[in-house]
């Protein structure tokens, strides 16, 4: 079983049953959404690619570029399962050797060069991008002081430090 809700909420508000919750709740497991985890997007695009032409017995032996630029930078809001639903629909009609864009379903390719367009249009950055270069930029500007730094950021010098490391700001 899976939500996307908080159910303590929902029990609160009326609109879930405790006795329901519990008998469900054995083991709560809590993933970030799809759009959190890029680099899980090809890693699960291969293996749904993979179980699928074993599924149909297909002889498809890759998945082109653009293809896997489109699937990179689409924020998913229907999660793993919507990335799931589009590599078995495209596995489906796809015909030829390679997954092509053409095979892609029509609303993702809607919704895909809408995010393209936003995304080209305002030049948007990553929010780790942006953190990086806020640190770097608090950084140069306290002359390298991390105590200094970290207390203008508002975090701990322990998690400056390990954000320095993470983005190799030294």
């Amino acid at each position: 079983v899976a939500t996307n809700k908080n159910l303590f909420d929902e029990i609160q508000q009326g609109r879930f049953r405790k006795d329901l919750f519990f008998r469900l709740n054995i083991n709560s497991i809590y993933l970030h959404p799809l759009r959190e985890r890029q680099g899980d997007i090809s890693l699960l695009t291969d293996y749904f690619f993979r179980l699928y032409s074993l599924k149909y017995k297909k002889k498809l032996e890759s998945i082109s570029l653009p293809v896997r630029k489109l699937l990179n930078g689409y924020s998913f809001p229907g999660n793993v399962r919507e990335l799931m639903n589009i590599i078995n629909s495209t596995i489906i009609v796809e015909s030829s050797k390679e997954i092509r864009k053409a095979s892609l379903p029509h609303y993702f390719l809607e919704n895909a060069s809408v995010q393209k367009s936003v995304g080209e249009t305002f030049n948007l950055k990553t929010l780790q991008e942006v953190e990086k270069e806020h640190i770097r930029q608090t950084m140069i500007s306290l002359g390298w002081n991390k105590t200094k730094a970290a207390k203008s950021l508002g975090i701990s010098r322990v998690n400056l430090i390990a954000k320095i490391k993470k983005y190799e700001l030294e």
